[in-house]
């Protein structure tokens, strides 16, 4: 076998020879170019072969989502902050009182997070690099939808998708310093400014929803507007980026529940887990149509803690650091295992080792 870790994998490669061929290949990318919903036009215009994934050998892994894993924060992020444990208390809940004790703290989780539906990143229209290429159209067709969406429930605040240094005007920044004016410990005002960024987040939203092409204020780490709207919100939208996009990972070590907009695009080890427990599927034409907020806005309190709890329960299957719980190496094996079996039973593969 091989590793694919290029932006789209072996779609990219063109026609393959037989001996590049023949390897199972672990990829963070693949495409169907043969499912319903493909995109040819969009996807494979620039590459022939686009061929080149086969989900029948070969392997989807999720990335290594190294810059929004707490504490690094891109390396900037001071060591005494310590990583998300938001799943502790839902799975100590579960393995020693139940699933009903569990459920009741993740409603609770749920009540505590302010926005519904959460989306930040570039939109990449024609004339910017990437295009429609660069997520399959999904980013741009949610720029579309939240300007129509802001027109339409929330037109005091316009149609811009721009959420920028001015995001924070008549609102009051948290001190850097401390009543006796010394500076305060950076954990406390690396809380304080979370908290403070995810008030900002809260006031631009429409009716819950906040999609905007760059959640950041001058003076700030882009990193931690970022983490406090993920940390804020019940639903987090994971669409394609060039290939792979991080959004599923960081959902999950953040615990926002993912909303994966991805036609015909294979999510990691999606054999071995049950998605359907975690997260959320919508397609590209639910966007324009509605379909995609009226299910958000629709889901019960519920419904939005079983979510929860299953990514509790599974957000370690696409970690690779076990000092978060990381469980993708051994995930990684066991399809191995499996595709090697599968080829050795069809007479492709010879030998026990």
């Amino acid at each position: 076998f091989l590793w694919a870790t290029n932006d789209v994998g072996p779609v990219q490669w063109g026609r393959q020879t037989p001996l590049l061929a023949a390897p199972i290949k672990v990829v963070h990318f693949g495409y169907l170019h043969n499912h319903p919903l493909a995109e040819k036009e969009t996807m494979c215009a620039e590459w022939v072969g686009c061929e080149g994934f086969n989900p029948d050998r070969d392997i989807v892994a999720p990335g290594h989502d190294v810059p929004n894993m707490p504490p690094l924060f891109n390396g900037r992020m001071h060591s005494t902050v310590s990583a998300p444990t938001w799943h502790q208390p839902l799975l100590q809940a579960l393995h020693t009182k139940g699933t009903a004790a569990a459920l009741a703290v993740a409603r609770k989780m749920i009540e505590a997070k302010p926005l519904s539906l959460f989306f930040t990143g570039s939109f990449r229209f024609p004339g910017q690099e990437g295009n429609m290429q660069y997520s399959l159209g999904v980013r741009q067709a949610l720029q579309v939808w939240m300007a129509d969406f802001k027109s339409a429930h929330c037109p005091e605040q316009g149609n811009s998708t721009k959420l920028g240094s001015d995001a924070a005007k008549g609102m009051e920044l948290p001190s850097p310093v401390l009543a006796d004016g010394s500076a305060k410990p950076q954990q406390q005002r690396y809380l304080e400014e979370q908290e403070f960024n995810l008030k900002v987040a809260v006031k631009h939203a429409c009716m819950g929803a906040l999609v905007v092409e760059h959640l950041e204020r001058d003076g700030y780490d882009v990193g931690r507007p970022y983490m406090a709207a993920l940390d804020g919100s019940k639903v987090c939208i994971a669409p394609p980026g060039w290939g792979w996009g991080m959004r599923l990972v960081t959902y999950a070590a953040h615990g926002c529940i993912p909303l994966i907009i991805q036609d015909a695009v294979p999510q990691p080890f999606e054999e071995l887990l049950p998605y359907d427990q975690f997260s959320l599927r919508a397609t590209k034409a639910d966007i324009a149509s509605g379909a995609m907020w009226r299910m958000v806005s629709g889901l019960s309190k519920e419904r939005l803690a079983q979510l929860l709890l299953g990514l509790a329960q599974h957000r370690g299957a696409l970690l690779w650091q076990p000092e978060h719980g990381g469980s993708a190496y051994e995930h990684t094996l066991e399809l191995l295992r499996r595709r090697v079996e599968q080829l050795r039973a069809s007479g492709k593969v010879q030998g026990t080792r």
